[in-house]
């Protein structure tokens, strides 16, 4: 389930969790797809869905988040 959540800079993210994944995805609502963000969720807190955050803790996610990297696609090296 995904979230609005808007950072202190005024940008706004839609937030959620990713299915069967321990970790909070942070995707812009203006901007490009490679600019998401993403954090892993702290063990007590796997099964929280985006909406039972504060913002303030969400705020604190974003901050810790590094950006997501796809893997490229192509033939294997070898």
């Amino acid at each position: 389930m995904a979230r609005k959540f808007t950072d202190r800079s005024g940008q706004p993210w839609i937030v959620e969790r990713e299915h069967g994944r321990s970790e909070l995805v942070f995707r812009p609502v203006h901007g490009e797809q490679g600019a998401e963000q993403v954090v892993p969720l702290p063990a007590h807190k796997h099964s929280q869905d985006p909406y039972e955050f504060s913002d303030s803790e969400l705020q604190r996610f974003l901050d810790q988040a590094s950006p997501r990297f796809k893997k490229p696609k192509g033939p294997a090296p070898f």
